[in-house]
């Protein structure tokens, strides 16, 4: 083997060595693409292993406003209707009290009409 042949394996090595080096950059290439893609499931993963939690807390979040504007509703529809029924009751003691003084009003001009019957009669004889 002379050093020609010797320069030839050795050029031929480099070249492997050289090939060798591309495939690994493809591989360590691949391997980030491989790693981001796991990182992705992995975030996934956490977010589902998360979402009934967080559903749960929403959903009780969103039952307790409900509840809440519920209640608000509730109460100003009770205070409202406290109102009425005052505002009602007042107006029935004033209707009641203007039916009796409507009475004692027909009384009084029925008697006022007789006294003047009366006048009249005294007049006459």
């Amino acid at each position: 083997m002379g050093k020609s042949d010797i320069l030839r394996e050795i050029e031929s090595l480099k070249q492997q060595i050289n090939e060798i080096n591309e495939k690994v950059d493809i591989i360590l290439k691949r391997q980030k693409e491989i790693d981001k893609k796991v990182q992705t499931l992995s975030d996934i993963e956490d977010i589902l292993d998360t979402l009934p939690a967080k559903l749960n807390t929403a959903s009780f979040q969103i039952i307790s406003n409900f509840e809440d504007s519920t209640k608000n509703v509730s109460k100003k529809l009770e205070d409202s209707i406290d109102k009425s029924l005052s505002k009602l009751n007042k107006l029935a003691d004033i209707d009641k009290r203007l039916d009796a003084f409507e009475e004692d009003l027909r009384a009084y001009i029925s008697k006022m009409r007789f006294m003047l019957l009366e006048l009249e009669d005294s007049l006459r004889r």
